[in-house]
């Protein structure tokens, strides 16, 4: 919470002696303290001077403190507004409520009465605070996703125009192209192996590729089929089968590569028709000049175009993990969506009741029974605590999220850590008449953080409390299993269906329900729990039946002697 010393306080009132008193009682107390008379010159100090909190007398001559009111809040609507009234009618207070003014003291007050006021309004700025900061670094981070997701998308977008290109490629070439597996079988073809050689796709598949070339010698192709399943590259020098039996005098070479991810053996057959040929010729006429047959070798007008190898395209292994990372992407983006969606629902839920309860206080107060006023202070209080719970669990959260979480184990006894919280939540197990007991040793020393682990208990302790109904009992007791620490809190509670288990610890189906005593749950505390124990090197887990009862476990590290 803010130090006093940096809590700005503008006191209003057109009483000097009333406005001293206060004003200086205030400055006394530590806080800083600026006075005016008038509405008027209230609001030209706010034009010059940040205030926090305004402190305004509701009869006042000119301005009234309704109106300073309502229009200090419509420029600084972070201000809190406390009004001071001598009516006797709450008339006047419920209209400066409705102006946005968040409490009223009637004269003639005490101190007491004042510091509380003063006190709430400061516990109400630092939680504004503190929710603007969260909300800020939330729509920070968001920004920074959609960012990451564009990024990804361009390069998602880059790969597929480099593929329809590589695949334009493919089916463009006159070489042809065989895709196999490790085995030597055919996967995929390009489009001119089954127009030259007359087969289908389908035919072609699942055939080897020694069963496309023309028989060979076992010899001549032994050291083939070698370098071939040991993904050495390797040259075939023969003939492929047309489907109607001709040949097409080739070169295949055969090299490793990847296809959809895996191993594959890529075959490039050149056809060496037309070389073949023009050697077998120049042989013939090399053998005749020899034997004196030819007497001079003559060129023709034949022109041989021998085209370089064609360089076997890259496979599709980096389209898939784009696809892949698209879809991580994806999921995470929609389970932030849900999960700030419900966050959003269950804040603004919580403060409506803060509202509507404040309100009911000021007309009950002189209308009901003190019971009544009773009954909706604790209300109020309900709802408090729950937002607060609720905020503490997000701000923790958010901290592991955005990694900044400091970890450091040390040594302790998780027998004392145990006992520590027994006693804390004693008087509220008290409350349920819940028998609330350790099963523990009498020292049992762990290496982990301390604070993180603490905060497990305490979520786990607290949950237990609210599922268990009056006159039940919870058990906190530890296991050691090799290296690690059990911690268990054991309830004979209402225990949780099977459907709903697997799902408490998951962010996009957050699991919650009202306790025994109709207490609220937020539904973040296990999703935390299960952050801060990843992040303290355990994990967490629970095991329930429906009416009998829930054990939740989580695991730190152990002293090894």
């Amino acid at each position: 919470m803010s130090q006093k010393a940096d809590i700005k306080i503008l006191v209003v009132d057109d009483d000097p002696l009333s406005a001293l008193m206060v004003s200086e009682y205030l400055r006394q107390s530590g806080y800083q303290v600026y006075k005016t008379h008038s509405g008027q010159e209230a609001l030209t100090l706010l034009k010059k001077q940040p205030i926090d909190i305004l402190l305004t007398d509701i009869m006042m001559p000119k301005m009234s403190g309704n109106e300073l009111t309502r229009q200090v809040l419509k420029i600084y609507p972070d201000i809190i507004a406390i009004a001071i009234t001598a009516m006797n009618s709450t008339h006047n207070a419920v209209e400066f409520m409705k102006n946005g003014g968040m409490d009223y003291i009637q004269k003639p007050f005490n101190t007491d009465s004042l510091v509380i006021a003063i006190e709430n309004a400061t516990k109400r700025l630092q939680l504004n605070r503190q929710l603007k900061w969260t909300n800020q670094e939330l729509i920070k981070q968001n920004k920074a996703l959609a960012k990451e997701i564009q990024k990804r998308l361009e390069i998602q977008q880059s790969l597929e125009n480099s593929r329809d290109n590589l695949k334009s490629v493919f089916d463009s070439m006159n070489d042809f192209v065989f895709i196999l597996d490790t085995h030597g079988c055919v996967l995929h073809v390009n489009p001119v192996v089954c127009y030259q050689l007359g087969f289908s796709q389908k035919e072609l598949f699942g055939m080897n590729i020694l069963e496309l070339h023309a028989p060979q010698k076992a010899q001549d192709i032994a050291h083939f089929v070698k370098d071939m399943l040991s993904y050495t590259p390797t040259l075939l020098i023969g003939h492929l089968l047309k489907k109607n039996g001709e040949t097409i005098d080739v070169e295949t070479k055969i090299n490793h590569g990847k296809w959809n991810g895996k191993d594959a053996l890529i075959g490039v057959s050149r056809d060496v028709t037309d070389y073949k040929r023009v050697q077998r010729n120049m042989e013939a006429i090399i053998e005749g000049f020899q034997k004196g047959e030819i007497d001079a070798i003559l060129r023709d007008n034949e022109v041989f175009l021998l085209r370089s190898e064609t360089q076997v395209r890259r496979t599709e292994a980096n389209l898939k993990q784009s696809e892949e990372t698209q879809l991580y992407l994806t999921e995470l983006n929609q389970s932030k969506d849900r999960f700030f969606s419900i966050l959003g629902h269950d804040l603004r839920g919580m403060f409506n009741s803060l509202i509507v309860s404040a309100d009911m206080l000021v007309k009950i107060a002189n209308k009901e029974s003190s019971n009544k006023m009773i009954q909706f202070a604790s209300s109020m209080k309900k709802s408090t605590h729950n937002a607060y719970e609720l905020l503490e669990n997000l701000l923790t959260w958010s901290r592991c999220q955005r990694g900044i979480m400091q970890v450091s184990p040390v040594e302790f006894d998780v027998c004392q850590l145990i006992q520590n919280n027994i006693d804390l939540f004693a008087e509220k197990a008290g409350q349920k008449n819940i028998a609330l007991r350790a099963d523990t040793p009498d020292q049992l020393i762990a290496v982990a953080d301390r604070n993180i682990a603490d905060t497990i208990l305490r979520n786990l302790i607290a949950n237990a409390l609210k599922f268990t109904h009056p006159n039940g009992s919870i058990r906190v007791f530890t296991t050691e299993k090799g290296n690690s620490v059990h911690i268990s809190v054991e309830d004979d509670g209402t225990g949780i269906e099977p459907e709903n288990l697997q799902s408490l610890f998951q962010i996009d189906s957050r699991y919650k329900r009202k306790g025994t005593a109709n207490e609220q749950g937020t539904g973040l505390g296990l999703i935390m729990c299960k952050e801060l124990a990843l992040k303290n090197n355990g994990e967490i887990w629970a095991v329930s039946e429906i009416d009998k009862g829930s054990t939740f476990t989580f695991s730190i590290g152990k002293l090894i002697k």
